[in-house]
C-alpha cells in the first residue's frame, strides 16, 4: 500500500484557521485546524483518535516553522505552494 500525502493540506488548514480566529486562541485554533484536516484526509490504517494526534503534531510543526520564519506576523496573503508529485 502506498500512501501519498500533500503536506500543503496541513499548511492551508493552519492558515485558514489563523485568518478566521483572533490572536491568542492557540488551543482553539489548533483544534479547528485538526478538525479541518481530519475532514479532508483519511489514513486508512490509522484509527481516528491516532489521526487526530498525528494531525495535531503536524499542525504544531507548521506553527513552529512559521513562527521561526516570520515571528507572529505570518504572510497569510501569499498562496500556499502545493507540492509537485512528479
Amino acid at each position: 500500500m502506498t500512501l501519498k500525502f500533500d503536506f500543503s493540506i496541513i499548511e492551508q488548514a493552519v492558515r485558514q484557521v489563523e485568518t478566521a480566529f483572533s490572536s491568542g486562541e492557540g488551543e482553539a485554533k489548533r483544534k479547528a485546524a485538526v478538525a479541518l484536516i481530519n475532514s479532508a484526509v483519511d489514513v486508512p490504517f490509522l484509527p481516528e483518535p491516532f489521526e487526530a494526534v498525528l494531525f495535531g503534531l503536524l499542525v504544531d510543526l507548521v506553527v513552529y516553522l512559521y513562527n521561526r520564519q516570520w515571528g507572529h506576523q505570518w504572510p497569510l496573503e501569499e498562496p500556499v505552494k502545493e507540492a509537485s508529485h512528479a
